[in-house]
């Protein structure tokens, strides 16, 4: 895989007078391709932006400001950016050629790579680091008649070998992610259940079943007692559970949410949602603390390490960063 460098990706970066403190003080937008997946840098003075043709754009926070931006020759899936070094970013990709797909960590400075990771699938649509940034875990697709996400790997990142698999899972995983504590990984599958694994083996301590509907997205609270999912086709309702009781302990309904992500000071909840604003929950109520505008329907979402900001865009070609005032618990 050849990479080289190209600035001033995005093409227009617009200030927004915000509508009113309720709805959060909005201050940048920016523009790019399609938007694949975005993660905050360990210091939240970035985002790390992958679209579908192939770019990571590297955007400073607080200007919208392009300070580099690294073109592959593969369309890009999945972004997670380094828990503790600013200057390492991981990146996933999809390919129509067999045992193609690899997972590649960058120097976000510099954009060089660091290493390649090279893997017997097609597709790698799901990617995480454990809290310590020595491993990383991802989801693993292969075309058959038709594509089937099936494998969990966990990798050294360093050497790029594989230290611990759990293959030909039963059905398609569509969500994973690593707890805050490093000692969990939750995923989840089309067969409505939230599987939770043991982080050195791979296997399955404990399973969470939604009985109604397929789950879309998981997060973790940041103290690892509890995670939210998002069921958005039939049952459209966002739910939290209690991982050592196994329990729903808050239902929120008549929400379709694509992507739901805790905020780091474990107190509200954002979800992704189709239509003009986008809602942040209390976690523990359920009740709406507050609505951003948003414009259009957004799809991905990524709280800053601080929880005092919000980066979220929509599949097209918008992303937004926002500073919410509820975090800022009453400051300037």
């Amino acid at each position: 895989m050849v990479f080289i460098i190209r600035t001033l990706i995005i093409m227009a970066i617009v200030l927004i007078i915000p509508s009113g403190y309720a709805r959060g003080d909005a201050y940048l937008q920016s523009t790019a391709t399609i938007i694949a997946d975005m993660d905050w840098s360990a210091d939240g003075t970035m985002v790390a932006v992958g679209d579908e043709a192939g770019f990571v754009q590297i955007i400073e926070a607080s200007t919208g400001q392009v300070l580099s931006s690294v073109q592959s020759g593969d369309r890009i899936r999945a972004i997670a950016w380094h828990p503790t070094d600013n200057t390492l970013l991981a990146v996933s990709s999809f390919t129509y050629v067999p045992e193609s797909a690899t997972v590649t960590v960058l120097n976000t400075t510099t954009g060089q790579t660091v290493i390649t990771i090279p893997t017997s699938a097609v597709d790698i649509p799901l990617l995480d680091w454990n809290p310590d940034g020595t491993r990383l875990v991802g989801v693993t697709g292969f075309l058959a008649d038709m594509m089937s996400f099936r494998d969990i790997l966990i990798w050294d990142p360093t050497t790029g070998q594989i230290v611990v698999e759990a293959r030909y899972i039963d059905n398609n995983v569509n969500a994973l992610i690593w707890s805050p504590d490093g000692n969990l990984i939750a995923s989840t599958a089309l067969n409505n259940v939230i599987s939770i694994w043991d982080a050195d083996t791979l296997t399955i301590v404990t399973e969470l079943s939604s009985d109604t509907d397929t789950i879309g997205s998981l997060g973790w609270s940041p103290d690892s007692t509890r995670i939210v999912s998002a069921l958005n086709y039939i049952d459209k309702s966002i739910r939290i559970w209690d991982i050592t009781s196994g329990q729903e302990v808050l239902v929120i309904p008549d929400i379709a949410a694509f992507e739901v992500e805790w905020n780091p000071d474990g107190k509200s909840i954002a979800a992704a949602v189709s239509g003009a604003e986008l809602p942040i929950f209390d976690a523990d109520t359920g009740e709406v603390l507050m609505t951003i505008d948003q414009g259009s329907t957004s799809r991905a979402i990524a709280w800053s390490p601080d929880g005092k900001q919000l980066a979220f865009g929509s599949k097209s070609d918008a992303i937004t960063i926002v500073r919410l005032p509820i975090a800022d618990d009453g400051e300037d």
